[in-house]
């Protein structure tokens, strides 16, 4: 079987720890991102849901206070406004009183999800407003809807933390054998210098940056050891006198 030979940047003991560190950076990062997801998204449904309700209940002390007419015309007037809620009123024959949202005729009381036409928009289908239906009596029904898509936030707010966490991926393993090549020079520089010693050439010293790190405390205790093997090597051998019978 033949053996899998890996090219000499990905054996590196540094680009490994940069591999390993991308890994786990973004193992993290995803575990977090995904349960700031499931956050954001439970924590917009609750928002929309209460600003839905208390709504909800305005108009109904509007109509409990002045009546259908009066409710008819404040639901106009906030449907012409810049909110991000929609409306509807109808009567008990299903006939549309006021709201951007079309009468439906299985309209019923509670939480439900009403399709209002948008031409402009996703090629021409139908937009799925989540509402409130409140019934006020006698058969008229009106709801209160948000057009807030929640699933499409998710999936935006999905996407450009992939995109966050896919970039720092990419830069870390780029910083890694950036680095790696770096380390590389220098341990080729030390090899060389081992090579020239090996050679004969016992002047030869390994060069220092002067930065400190480990690789200059090894090329210093290296050059230590050079010095002091030449200052061995030109100490003159002691005599030997031979004894007199």
């Amino acid at each position: 079987m033949k053996r899998i030979v890996l090219p000499r940047l990905l054996r590196v003991a540094s680009f490994r720890f940069a591999a390993l560190y991308v890994i786990v950076f973004a193992g993290s990062a995803l575990v977090l991102g995904f349960t700031v997801f499931l956050k954001a998204g439970s924590a917009l449904q609750e928002q929309m849901t209460a600003r839905i309700e208390t709504e909800a209940a305005f108009l109904r002390e509007e109509f409990q206070a002045d009546g259908l007419p009066h409710l008819i015309d404040v639901v106009r007037a906030r449907g012409q406004g810049a909110g991000v809620l929609d409306y509807l009123l109808q009567d008990q024959s299903g006939a549309h009183l006021a709201g951007e949202m079309p009468a439906t005729a299985d309209l019923k009381p509670g939480w439900t999800t009403i399709d209002v036409p948008q031409a402009s928009e996703d090629g021409g289908r139908p937009e799925r407003v989540r509402s409130l239906v409140s019934d006020l009596g006698g058969g008229v029904l009106f709801a209160v809807g948000s057009d807030l898509r929640i699933g499409d936030l998710k999936k935006a707010i999905a996407t450009a933390f992939l995109w966050t966490v896919g970039l720092a991926a990419v830069l870390g393993i780029s910083g890694g054998a950036l680095l790696s090549r770096a380390f590389l020079r220098r341990v080729d520089t030390i090899a060389r210098t081992a090579e020239a010693i090996i050679g004969g050439d016992l002047g030869h010293r390994v060069p220092m940056r002067g930065t400190g790190d480990d690789l200059d405390r090894l090329a210093n205790t290296l050059n230590r050891m050079l010095d002091r093997i030449a200052i061995l090597m030109d100490r003159p051998a002691p005599s030997q006198h031979r004894c007199g019978p």
